[in-house]
């Protein structure tokens, strides 16, 4: 509450009591100032606590720590199931799918030039070879989109372990190509 300065005063008085009300309205503005915070904390709080209430009521009485055992030991079970599942594929049916799998090899030769009115040859080794025993079957083809009216392609040789090859070019342009295969173990 601010000082009167209706009586007569001296000098050093008078500067107390403007000392004075000048601290009381500083502090009047600064309670202000606090009320209002306080009112926001207020409304911060209550947006939490129904933030907190919503998460309660869509979970219910959800996560406990029994239920949460219950609903790991669930998981377990199931992932255990699958496990022996898998095991059981992988001795009974990966072997067979694995041994026909073994029968083929396929790829692409690096990409080469044949020069225009020319021919290539080369051979290719597969990354995996057959056994030295298998007997082999190979087709050859052009692994790009080309026209293919001037240039062919002829298997020269194959062994368990890969294939040579030869590529003519009866055109007058230089031809950038891959030789696309498929060797297929035929005993």
């Amino acid at each position: 509450m601010a000082i009167s300065k209706t009586q007569p005063m001296r000098p050093a008085e008078i500067e107390l009591v403007d000392e004075v009300n000048r601290l009381t309205n500083a502090s009047s503005s600064q309670a202000g100032q606090i009320t209002s915070l306080n009112a926001a904390i207020e409304a911060e709080a209550q947006v939490r606590l129904n933030a907190v209430q919503g998460l309660q009521t869509q979970i219910g009485n959800g996560f406990t720590e029994s239920s949460v055992a219950q609903s790991l030991s669930a998981t377990n079970a199931q992932v255990l199931a699958l496990t022996e599942d898998v095991g059981a594929i992988e001795q009974t049916a990966l072997p067979g799918i694995q041994s026909f799998v073994n029968r083929f090899r396929l790829g692409v030769t690096e990409q080469i030039t044949v020069e225009a009115a020319g021919s290539y040859s080369s051979s290719l080794v597969y990354q995996t070879p057959f056994e030295s025993t298998d007997l082999t079957f190979v087709v050859l083809g052009f692994a790009d989109d080309l026209p293919l009216t001037d240039l062919t392609i002829n298997l020269i040789d194959s062994t368990y372990s890969g294939f040579s090859y030869s590529v003519a070019n009866t055109g007058s342009d230089d031809a950038d190509i891959r030789i696309g295969f498929l060797a297929v173990k035929v005993n």
